[in-house]
């Protein structure tokens, strides 16, 4: 059993416990082993809102209470499975989460739905139900609907044995070894954590934060926050940029596959071919298209010297010299690549030719020299 189901079990067995003959709220399911999801019944004196829009008395009413993976640093997904008429509750949604702290008890958090539902307890200041603040605003004098008291002082720690002694402030066991962790919270075994990265002993309500790359928990003075992509990663993914000595995760900072220079991506280019990274001494700018390729995949041109990618290159037909696109030339008829050496320019009709369709002895292609005397040499 994990920490996580430890807290779990600790939260069921107390709910039980507290819950035993309370005369308002109770139990009425559960989901999973040890549970994650509660239903729970509340016979509580409370308002919904009828067809006309009125608040009318409304005394049944059952809620869901659903442990996320995250719980118990992150708050519980509260919802109402009937309709309510409150300011801090709506049909998807039940105002908890500016309350909650990872030590409290998930027994308190019901009884404090149990205030709310009650109107001993409701914020006007960010309502989720605008209709239901203004009604509470024009009638203080009906609240709260249920005056009842609600703690839980009348049966947590009924146990003559639990009475008077230190509690682990997590799961509130009181039968365990107690220890302090790194922020000074007493807290039992069971609720301890060690930073993945450091070995520190925390415990579930510190605040610790989750590698995006290998998904550690590791304590705040292990991790930062990626400069490039924004994401959190605990120290040992994060390198830095020898160009300009930015920081970064290992999907943003990233090793030259020529030189293994690591670079960040303001200094990292990607062979527009093989998808290799390259740092920009080895990135090879194609002058045809734009596009970085690299040594493998780039071609110098014999004329100029620059290199082109595939794309913007190619080879003579007649000698096979390199070129790029500034400096190749195709055969008007054929089609074929020929360099300057061999391009041939036809006099009459300005076009280039391979050697295979120029007649060198007339000095003209073979289309112009078929063409009639006193033709004006342009090809129709």
């Amino acid at each position: 059993m994990n920490v996580r189901q430890k807290r779990l079990q600790a939260d069921h067995e107390k709910i039980k416990e507290g819950l035993r003959n309370h005369p308002a709220i109770r139990i009425r399911g559960v989901s999973g082993s040890p549970p994650e999801r509660y239903q729970i019944d509340y016979a509580v004196r409370s308002l919904s809102e009828n067809t006309e829009g009125k608040a009318v008395e409304r005394n049944e009413h059952t809620v869901e209470v659903y442990l996320t993976l995250a719980y118990p640093r992150q708050a519980p997904q509260c919802r109402m499975l009937t309709p309510v008429f409150h300011p801090n509750i709506a049909p998807h949604a039940i105002c908890i989460g500016d309350h909650w702290a990872a030590g409290e008890s998930l027994l308190n958090l019901i009884l404090r739905i149990g205030e709310m539902l009650a109107f001993q307890s409701y914020n006007l200041k960010s309502p989720l139900n605008g209709s239901a603040a203004r009604w509470v605003e024009e009638n203080q004098q009906m609240l709260p609907t249920d005056a009842r008291d609600l703690s839980p002082q009348s049966w947590i720690n009924t146990l003559p044995e639990a009475a008077g002694r230190e509690q682990c402030r997590n799961c509130h066991a009181a039968d365990k070894p107690l220890r302090e962790c790194s922020q000074g919270h007493t807290v039992c075994a069971d609720c301890t954590i060690a930073c993945a990265r450091c070995g520190g002993t925390f415990c579930l309500m510190c605040k610790l934060e989750t590698c995006s790359v290998c998904s550690r928990l590791v304590c705040k003075q292990c991790c930062s926050s990626c400069k490039q992509c924004g994401r959190t990663v605990c120290n040992s993914h994060v390198d830095t940029c020898e160009t300009c000595g930015q920081t970064g995760c290992s999907d943003c900072v990233i090793a030259c596959t020529v030189c293994g220079k690591k670079a960040c991506t303001r200094h990292i280019r990607q062979c527009t071919v093989c998808r290799a990274a390259l740092c920009i001494p080895h990135a090879l700018l194609c002058p045809g298209c734009g596009k970085y390729a690299c040594s493998e995949h780039s071609t110098a041109c014999s004329v100029c010297g620059r290199f082109s990618c595939p794309d913007c290159s190619a080879g003579c037909d007649q000698c096979g010299a390199a070129l790029c696109l500034e400096h190749l030339s195709l055969c008007s008829v054929c089609k074929r690549v020929v360099c300057s050496n061999h391009r041939l320019v036809c006099p009459q009709c300005n076009r280039s030719f391979c050697k295979g369709h120029f007649d060198s002895a007339s000095n003209m292609c073979f289309e112009c020299r078929r063409r009639p005397a006193g033709g004006d040499g342009k090809t129709h």
